[in-house]
């Protein structure tokens, strides 16, 4: 959406164990997120353009890493982000679920605001109050939920 109303959007799928991202659009992309923060490759050679959105790129999780958490844990990762947010009006960081790992926690103490998603019939309102209580600690500004099927 926020690619139809002009502005420039960046997908960051940090979800390397899943990749959820790259199966949404159905592409096959090896390079990504882990290979930048492994330093194998940029981030100009990584983010690809999205045909038929005007404004819309996705930087891919790339090469499924031993250990998601040590690479989003580095400085790389943080240093990555404050690049892209002078080059995006907006970026959005896809994580994996609360709770599954403690992805989410790490990227989202990295992120101005975030937005927590929960699957209805999956997500345990505990692990989403622990998870709230956690980036309020941490000073990260929760901005909104959704409760998705």
């Amino acid at each position: 959406v926020f690619s139809q109303l002009g502005k420039n959007t960046l997908i960051i799928d940090a979800d390397m164990t899943e990749s959820p991202i790259m199966k949404l659009f159905g592409l096959n992309i090896s390079a990504g997120l882990s290979n930048c923060l492994a330093q194998r490759t940029t981030t100009e050679e990584s983010i690809v353009k999205i045909d038929g959105f005007d404004d819309l790129s996705v930087l891919f999780a790339g090469s499924k890493p031993p250990n998601p958490q040590e690479l989003l844990s580095k400085t790389e990762f943080s240093a990555l982000l404050n690049k892209l947010v002078a080059q995006y009006d907006i970026i959005l960081v896809n994580s994996a679920a609360i709770g599954e790992r403690s992805d989410a926690s790490l990227i989202s103490t990295r992120c101005k605001d975030v937005i927590v998603i929960a699957k209805k019939n999956m997500t345990q309102a505990k692990g989403v109050k622990k998870f709230k209580h956690e980036m309020l600690d941490a000073g990260v500004n929760i901005v909104g939920g959704v409760l998705s099927e």
